[in-house]
């Protein structure tokens, strides 16, 4: 089994056989990894999901076998169980272990114990000073990574951006990568594309690329079960969802409590308000990255604010088009957040757990 994170991939796991045949204890004196260790991966984050048979008794396969061995020398080599997990996925695509190969269906994994997560408080979301050599190394990094990117993109090299990426979740938290790596890189796209130095197929690739990554890291996060409910999507008729998706991500990785969930592009208003009045979020918060858009936003504010008092949500809104027309925002009765998106999370985090709708 091969230790460097780049030798496996489809490819290398397509060589493992996937008939469950080695019991835990097998499977331990193999790995070495403990019994309990291989329990908690398989509860925590799902990327172990061993047969199980009639007498309950779990049974993996070679390439379980092939993956944790790998999991342990990622961490061995310095990685949190996280970030391997986190590369893991990058790397490989579709199901990787036996039962998931076998059927598609299956208890979901316990997610009453998440993962500790160290925070990144907002302050550290952006660009770091380059008050020390490490400091001016970390962002000569960062930079590094943003060109690579970049390169790939133009392109239309799925295979660099993705490896560039992977490597970039292992290296890195997955909100600095955000903060400095993605959020960068989608704004050279756009201003390039507005230059006319990009084309928009490469915009249209990059966007592809990015929003199926940040997509998996959402869907990779525990779901809270209790606390004040946020629901972030795309304003009517909007269809750039990139930012409030990275919102989503964040929102879900930095503040356990806060029950987060993403509702996509093109918010129809009509069905938000009926969700709005059955579910009674805290706070709902809308993107709109082209003009025409923010205006919807408008009359979406216009609709919550008919309702009930203890029915309404705090509407949080933002995105490109605000800096466009700067005078829409006068016309939303709610919060303009022009910041990044950790610095977005803790403000909409504060709001939650301090209004009278967050104690909901």
């Amino acid at each position: 089994m091969a230790g460097r994170a780049e030798r496996l991939g489809r490819a290398a796991l397509e060589n493992y056989s996937t008939t469950p045949l080695f019991n835990t204890k097998a499977v331990v004196r193999q790995t070495g990894v403990p019994a309990p260790t291989l329990r908690a991966w398989e509860r925590r984050y799902g990327v172990l999901r061993p047969y199980r048979g009639e007498n309950d008794y779990r049974l993996y396969s070679e390439r379980d076998i092939a993956i944790i061995r790998w999991l342990r020398e990622e961490v061995e080599n310095g990685l949190t169980i996280s970030q391997a997990i986190a590369l893991l996925r990058s790397l490989t695509s579709g199901p990787t272990t036996a039962s998931e190969l076998e059927r598609s269906a299956g208890s979901a994994p316990d997610l009453d114990q998440p993962d500790t997560v160290e925070l990144l408080r907002p302050e550290a979301a952006r660009t770091p000073k380059t008050t020390s050599a490490a400091h001016t190394n970390q962002v000569e990094q960062f930079q590094e990574q943003v060109k690579a990117l970049l390169l790939a993109f133009n392109r239309l090299d799925e295979a660099s951006a993705s490896r560039i990426l992977a490597r970039a979740f292992a290296m890195f938290t997955v909100e600095q990568v955000v903060a400095f790596i993605i959020q960068p890189a989608l704004f050279e796209i756009g201003t390039g594309w507005a230059d006319g130095e990009t084309t928009i197929t490469s915009e249209h690739f990059a966007t592809a690329l990015l929003r199926s990554q940040l997509e998996a890291l959402y869907r990779s996060e525990p779901a809270e079960r209790s606390g004040p409910l946020i629901l972030v999507g795309c304003a009517p008729g909007e269809y750039h969802e990139l930012g409030p998706l990275a919102l989503a991500l964040l929102l879900r990785r930095l503040h356990r409590g806060l029950r987060v969930t993403y509702l996509g592009q093109n918010v129809e208003p009509a069905h938000l308000i009926e969700s709005v009045q059955t579910l009674r979020p805290a706070i709902v918060c809308l993107s709109a990255a082209l003009e025409a858009r923010s205006q919807a936003i408008a009359e979406v504010s216009h609709r919550l604010a008919g309702l009930p008092t203890v029915q309404r949500p705090h509407l949080i809104f933002g995105g490109q088009a605000f800096l466009h027309n700067p005078t829409t925002i006068d016309e939303i009765e709610g919060t303009f957040l022009n910041s990044s998106a950790v610095d977005a999370s803790f403000k909409i985090q504060q709001l939650a757990l301090t209004s009278p709708s967050g104690q909901r």
